[in-house]
């Protein structure tokens, strides 16, 4: 008895694995899936960027407020310098005026730190500015803090 193609059983070893047509579909199906996944990764990606930034920015401004603020401490029984009886701080002066100073990060991020002007009576009060600026000028981060001086 011959037996014709049409009449083959369901799960004969003739039946088993994918046509070339069914792997066609699956690959393109899992293309339009890469396609409209790739922008989001993309975009993930570049967030994770801006915000790696912004923490670097965010930690060099707040470092620096912390130094300044252990020079010009508004405690007075702390000795700043042993060159300073306690409760001095440094002097006015030394902090950066006018334009202030521009302290480089690198990876195309500035810190500019600059303080107001001295008071015409000691002790006073000084407000001091820090920011940092990405290489297209932009501000990224600024805080402000009052600084006691004594001299």
């Amino acid at each position: 008895m011959i037996r014709h193609a049409s009449t083959r059983r369901p799960g004969t070893p003739h039946d088993l694995g994918f046509s070339l047509v069914e792997v066609v579909i699956a690959m393109v199906l899992f293309a339009f899936l890469a396609v409209a996944i790739l922008p989001l990764l993309m975009n993930v990606t570049k967030i994770t960027v801006q915000n790696s930034e912004l923490v670097r920015a965010k930690s060099a401004t707040q470092h620096k407020i912390a130094s300044l603020q252990r020079d010009y401490p508004s405690n007075t029984s702390v000795q700043v310098d042993a060159s300073l009886p306690a409760g001095q701080t440094r002097a006015c002066a030394a902090l950066p005026q006018g334009a202030g100073t521009e302290e480089d990060l690198g990876k195309g991020l500035t810190l500019v730190t600059y303080a107001e002007a001295c008071p015409a009576a000691f002790p006073g009060t000084v407000a001091v500015h820090a920011s940092v600026r990405n290489a297209s000028g932009d501000t990224l981060t600024a805080m402000h803090t009052s600084l006691r001086v004594t001299q």
